[in-house]
Order: C-alpha cells, then sequence, then structure tokens
C-alpha cells in the first residue's frame, strides 16, 4: 500500500515521556477505537499495537509522541503515528523480514504489528528519528463529522489513566484470549487427525497445547498480585504492572499468533512442527511464570504447604543437575556437583520444594554465566545433639557477571533483578530468587549470598532441615552423567501396568495414554465417570487415573461409588484446581492420591512408580 499523502483530520496527540505513558497509550487507543466503532477484536490488536511501540520509544529512545488521526478518505482509515527522535533503526529492512534477531528484542513489536494492522509504514534514518505509521479500515457508515467533533472534545477532557484500571481490561483481554484458543479447539482436533497419519508427534504438541492454554485461567489470580504488594512504592507498582503485562503477553501473543499459522492447510509439515514447538516452549514460559506467581502469593497468605517425606538426597540431586547439563553443553559451560563427606544419603524434607528451589537457583547461574562453570557442592553443616535435626547446605558457585553492593541489596525483592538492564539483555520477571527463599523459610532453612564480585561470579548458599540423619554417604566427587529420558528410567516397573484412564477431554485421553503407553504401561479409556464405573467392575486394572470435572458423573461421585462397592485400587485424581483445600477434599473423598493440570509427565510416571514399588 502507498503511502498516504494525508493522514486526515488530527483526533489527539500525546507526548511520550515516562513510564505510565505506555499505559496512557494503550488506554486511549482503546477508547478512540470503540468510539470510531471497531469491535471488540480489534480494538485489542490496535490497543496491543500501540503499546509494544510506543514501548520500544520509551525503552530504547526515551522521549517521543503518539498522534491518532480520522481519514476522510473512501475508504475511511484510522491512522496512528508514534514518533522519536532517536538514532533511527539499523537493519530495518531484516528487522520487517523476520531474518534479524536483536540481542535486546528491539524489533519484535513491529514484526508484528505489521500483521495485526491494514496498514503498516515505517520511516527511519539516523537524523530525523523514526515515525512508525500504522492503520485500520473502518466500516462503511460508522462514523460522522459530527461524531469525530464529539470526540475530539471528549479526548481533550479525557481522564489521566489509571494503571490498575487498565490491568482490570487487561485481565480481560486474557480471558477473551483465551476463550478465543477455546473455539478453536475443534478447529485443533480435526488439524490433528489429518497430520496422525504423517507425524503422531504434531499430534501431541497440539494436545499439550490445549491443556496449556487451560492454565491462562490462572492468569486472572497471577496478576492480583499487583494490588496485593503494599510495600512497593507507587513508582515500582507501575514498573511491576508494565513488566508483568510484557512478560505475560508477550508468550500470549506468540501462542496466538503461531496457532493461526499453524491451521493453514497448505502450511509445509515442517514448519508446522517449528511453529507448534514455540508454541510449546511458550507456553511452558508461561505456565511457569504463573506458577511462580502463585506459589509467591501462597508463600505471602500462609497458604503453602510443605510435605515432608523421606528420599534420596543423592538421586534428586543427580536428577536435577542432569536436566541442566544440554543448557550448559549449548553455552559451553562446565557443570559438576561433589558430595562431602558425611552427607546424609537419605533425608526427611519436601523432595519436590527442594527440587523446585535448586532448579530456580542453578537457572539463575545458568543464566548470568556467559563462559566458565558452575558447581554445586552438598554438604552436612550441623547435627543436634540427639541426633533427631540435621541441617543440609548447598552451595552453588558460578562464574558469572556477578553483582555490585548495591544490586545486592534489591536481589531477593520480588519482581525485581539486579538492574533494569539485566532485565532487558537476560529477560525474566526476578521472582525465583525471591520465591525460592521464602520457600527455604518454609521448610525451617533460608537462602543467602555468600560472595559476589562483579565480572568474575557468585555464591549462594541454601539451607534446610534434614530431619534426622538417616544415613552418610562416604564417597567424595561426583561429575555429570548424561540427562536421561524417562522412560528408560521407569519403562520395566511400568511394563504390563493396566491403567483405566477416565477423562473427558479427547486431547487429554491421547495426550496422557502417550505419557503411559511410552513406558510399557497398557491404557484404557472411560469417556465420564459412569464409564469409567462400569469398566472398573467389569475389568481387572491396577490404577484408576479419574478426571475430577466431567459430565454425566464427576470424578468424586464415580470415586464414591467404586469406594462403596469394594474397590481397593489406587485411584489418582487429575485437577486443574491447586489449593490445598481441593487436593484436601480428593483425599478426603477416597482418592489415593492427587496430581495437578497441566499434568507433568514425569511425576506422572514416578507417582505410578511409587505405587508399583508401594
Amino acid at each position: 500500500m502507498t503511502r498516504p499523502l494525508n493522514l486526515g483530520i488530527s483526533l489527539f496527540r500525546m507526548e511520550i515521556c515516562f513510564e505510565p505513558d505506555v499505559v496512557a497509550s494503550r488506554l486511549k487507543t482503546r477508547f478512540i477505537a470503540s468510539e470510531l466503532g471497531f469491535d471488540g477484536q480489534d480494538q485489542i490488536r490496535l490497543a496491543t499495537a500501540v503499546s509494544e511501540l510506543v514501548r520500544n520509544v520509551f525503552q530504547y529512545v526515551g522521549t517521543g509522541y503518539i498522534e491518532f488521526f480520522f481519514s476522510t478518505n473512501i475508504p475511511s482509515f484510522f491512522y496512528i503515528t508514534v514518533n522519536d527522535q532517536g538514532p533511527g533503526i539499523k537493519n530495518l529492512d531484516h528487522v520487517l523480514a523476520g531474518s534479524y534477531a536483536s540481542p535486546s528484542g528491539m524489533g519484535v513489536g513491529l514484526t508484528g504489528t505489521k500483521k495485526l494492522m491494514d496498514y503498516f509504514d515505517v520511516q527511519t534514518d539516523s537524523t530525523c528519528g523514526t515515525q512508525v505509521t500504522i492503520g485500520k479500515k473502518l466500516k462503511k457508515n460508522t462514523v460522522t463529522v459530527r461524531s469525530v467533533q464529539n470526540l475530539i472534545l471528549n479526548l481533550a477532557s479525557f481522564p489521566a489513566a489509571n494503571p490498575f484500571e487498565e490491568l482490570q481490561f487487561q485481565n480481560r483481554d486474557l480471558l477473551n484470549a483465551l476463550e478465543e484458543v477455546r473455539a478453536g479447539k475443534d478447529d485443533l482436533a480435526n488439524l490433528n487427525r489429518e497430520l496422525a497419519e504423517t507425524n503422531r508427534g504434531v499430534v501431541a504438541l497440539y494436545a499439550e497445547l490445549d491443556e496449556r492454554a487451560i492454565s491462562l485461567e490462572r492468569a486472572n489470580i497471577a496478576l492480583k498480585v499487583a494490588t496485593e504488594l503494599s510495600e512497593l512504592s507507587n513508582q515500582e507498582k507501575t514498573r511491576f504492572l508494565a513488566n508483568m503485562s510484557h512478560e505475560i503477553r508477550t508468550p500470549l501473543g506468540v501462542i496466538q499468533g503461531f496457532a493461526d499459522l499453524a491451521l493453514d492447510p497448505h502450511l509445509d509439515p515442517r514448519k508446522r512442527e517449528d511453529f507448534l514447538n514455540t508454541i510449546r516452549r511458550n507456553a511452558t514460559n508461561l505456565t511457569k511464570l504463573i506458577g511462580e506467581i502463585l506459589d509467591l502469593s501462597k508463600v505471602e497468605a500462609g497458604l503453602i504447604e510443605i510435605e515432608n517425606r523421606q528420599f534420596s538426597l543423592r538421586d534428586l540431586v543427580s536428577d536435577v543437575m542432569n536436566s541442566f547439563e544440554p543448557a550448559a553443553k549449548s553455552k559451553r559451560i562446565t557443570l559438576s556437583f561433589f558430595f562431602e563427606r558425611g552427607c546424609p544419603h537419605l533425608i526427611i524434607s519436601d523432595s519436590l520444594r527442594l527440587r523446585q528451589i535448586l532448579i530456580n537457583i542453578l537457572s539463575n547461574a545458568l543464566k548470568f554465566t556467559l563462559h566458565g562453570g558452575i558447581s554445586l557442592i552438598v554438604k552436612l553443616q550441623s547435627v543436634s545433639a540427639d541426633l533427631e535435626n540435621s541441617v543440609v547446605r548447598f552451595e552453588v558457585k558460578d562464574t558469572g557477571i556477578g553483582l555490585s553492593p548495591e544490586q545486592k541489596t534489591r536481589l531477593f525483592q520480588p519482581f525485581m533483578q539486579a538492574d533494569s538492564s539485566t532485565t532487558r539483555k537476560f529477560g525474566g520477571t526476578g521472582l525465583g530468587l525471591s520465591l525460592s527463599k521464602k520457600l527455604a523459610h518454609a521448610m525451617g532453612g533460608d537462602l543467602v549470598l555468600i560472595e559476589s564480585t562483579v565480572d568474575e561470579g557468585s555464591t549462594f548458599a541454601l539451607f534446610i532441615n534434614g530431619g534426622p540423619a538417616l544415613s552418610t554417604h562416604h564417597g567424595g566427587g561426583l561429575t555429570m552423567s548424561s540427562s536421561t529420558d524417562v522412560a528408560p528410567v521407569f519403562s520395566e516397573q511400568l511394563r504390563g501396568l493396566r491403567v483405566l484412564l477416565v477423562e473427558d477431554s479427547t486431547d487429554n485421553q491421547f495426550l496422557f495414554s502417550m505419557y503411559l503407553t511410552r513406558v510399557g504401561a497398557a491404557v484404557d479409556v472411560a469417556n465420564d465417570g459412569v464409564e469409567g464405573v462400569q469398566r472398573a467392575t467389569q475389568n481387572s486394572y491396577d490404577v484408576i487415573l479419574m478426571d475430577v470435572q466431567m459430565p454425566n458423573l464427576d470424578g468424586f461421585g464415580a470415586t464414591a461409588q467404586l469406594r462403596s462397592q469394594g474397590c481397593t485400587l489406587p485411584i489418582v485424581a487429575l485437577t486443574a484446581h491447586a489449593m490445598k483445600e481441593d487436593r484436601e477434599r480428593a483425599l478426603r473423598s477416597g482418592f489415593t492420591h492427587y496430581l495437578t493440570k497441566p499434568l507433568d509427565s514425569v511425576l506422572l510416571v514416578h507417582t505410578l512408580a511409587s505405587m508399583v514399588r508401594g
């Protein structure tokens, strides 16, 4: 499309000087789009495009302005220009073609915006700066001269933006986007069936995408954390709002965009698989972010549940370190761990929370280490006189970028990294270490920074209560071994295991069956509680996996019927509800165990293997 000589009537112009202007620009865009007759979908597209463009101006230049226009030409257009006087955009052609990847992420907003607009143009040079013009075609006969005049008057008296009201709008945007993903479920299922004969793996990825999308319902709870952070100043709350909105909407936008692209019936199968891998990666990152926010809110509210059980310390540490080996190899970073003499072999603690803390610390070390290595030393710190209590120390040392004295003071504050430049360069929300420290406190221990020097590295120490020193390890160091898949570990224990899966979602039926059959289990499927009770009473099984929410007869009712008939089989509840009271209700209702969705394949297989061993 050629560049218009006249953009039309200027509706409103606002300066971009401060971070809250990003929120204000989004709010005004949505208001103007609504007044011009755009539907809700186009309002969201325009507001999202503008907020990303204005964010780029503020983040990479510092100041600029945005101006809105109404064109009376035929057809009528709504134009928006975003302007700055920065140094211009180098490699613009490559950026717009999608072939240039900036280390800081600059340019991502341009390529995404171009796909959403009816008109898109960029003018840039090193002396005059950059002007991005976007446009959306208006429907016929939706705007009159009088309505445009009234709109200009309304904009002149438009109230100042309230970032927390805008947060609520974004909450609703997220929920609407989720409904759109759900509405496309049937289309995804049809596409899965078409691809089943040529690529079984793609089918599984689509099923996983649908299950991951359900987890977006929890985003509403996660975003409410913004209003509960009373210890933050107004400036920090505004920064939190902008960062969290960006961190959540970025992977959500990728999921939506690549899902649309993957639905193209003429798409090359290899490209479709690449798109789905991108969807899975972003869904995993989004689920991890939301999970961290929910965990932090539960810790703050005193609702976190610590489950102390006996487990092998060596097995847990080995498993965690093995999971980081591929990423370390890709960065050419050495990874090693060492058990000091006298370290207990078995401890009593919460293995899942300990694993979560170690993964957070090691992920941080790997992220900020560009060369050199990372080591983990495990030792027995102390033992009580009666041998009933022990403290285990985990020391993680890296050769990363290190911290300055001023940065150390903000290290364990939630939603903050050492400085804003590391947020842009390395990504992330700064939740990991804050959450890990609070979890360590809940486990009767602590997480501290031992030492850190800029450009030399950092050393963190985690202390946890290990209970009685049940047995000790007398070996020396241990170097990393190759990571292994879940299937070889449990295949012998689950081979021949007869499993009844009671689940109403066909996508989950396929996904969970794939998890189990690849480790040797035999799976029968029932579509609801009624069919599940019939199959369980007519056939012989070793374990039952029972969805909680189903039509006709839910999981609670089905389990109650089976228990009343004398069924003693292990019954594992599968549910998207993750609160403590949900788990307690399931166990009171006759379930043997409880797993939350999105279901982790390793945890599922580990749970069944533990039941078999028991």
